[in-house]
């Protein structure tokens, strides 16, 4: 397994891997010398974090949660114990699971930042993500079927914010509101600041963010569909 920096200039590779315990190194995409950054690592574990500076890591042995400069240096400890999978990241959080159900991949997540106690978020939860800034995560917890109740968190203060139950799908339209469609078929948007909702749309069956024309993710326009009924079809907006 192997994970580019976000710049792509280097990647961070497994070295000496052996019954999925391997060592780290970063190595540059043109070749040269590898950067030693960690040993005794689960080799699915490890993730180059938005800040283009900095590695997350497991160690096998005690599922410890782990951070180092991919210079090399600077090594700390976010989490002692009890990792079982990284879920998601930022440039100074990440996001992790401490239990998953190997059916449904669900599972109970918890963050951490750099500088900052870990805090608990939900279970049987599914990651919606972070913001392109990293100032807001999302996810749905308690989901059975294919909804859950919908929660943001504002991550330096740690602030959690309960958005709606029996959401099917979340999506970030940018930095600052949140898509998310109910089981009912209500298409809603939220403002993550004040964390208030507006309806957009009823009947709605799925929606999507759109990209902008030159496959960029910055765009605030999105698409949704109404399967039935004298408005059927699919339909454009923004913001």
């Amino acid at each position: 397994r192997f994970q580019f920096t976000p710049d792509g200039a280097y990647v961070v590779v497994g070295t000496n891997d052996s019954g999925g315990v391997a060592d780290l190194s970063k190595v540059p995409i043109g070749g040269g010398a590898g950067v030693p950054l960690a040993t005794a690592v689960d080799d699915k574990m490890f993730r180059t974090l938005e800040d283009n500076s900095t590695l997350a890591y497991v160690v096998s042995s005690t599922g410890a949660l782990k951070t180092v400069g991919l210079d090399g240096t600077g090594s700390a400890t976010l989490v002692a114990s009890g990792v079982v999978d990284l879920v998601d990241d930022s440039a100074d959080a990440v996001v992790y699971a401490t239990v998953v159900d190997a059916t449904t991949g669900y599972g109970t997540l918890r963050l951490v930042t750099k500088t900052s106690s870990s805090r608990a978020l939900g279970t049987t939860a599914d990651s919606e993500g972070f913001t392109s800034d990293g100032h807001y995560f999302a996810f749905r917890d308690q989901v059975s079927g294919a909804s859950g109740k919908l929660t943001t968190v504002d991550v330096t203060p740690g602030t959690l914010s309960a958005v709606e139950v029996s959401v099917t799908k979340a999506s970030f339209v940018d930095d600052t509101h949140m898509l998310h469609l109910d089981s009912s078929g209500v298409l809603r948007i939220t403002s993550l600041a004040t964390a208030t909702s507006t309806d957009l749309q009823t009947g709605v069956a799925q929606f999507g963010k759109l990209r902008d024309a030159l496959g960029s993710n910055t765009s605030s326009r999105f698409a949704f569909s109404i399967a039935s009924g004298q408005q059927a079809g699919l339909y454009v907006q923004s913001l």
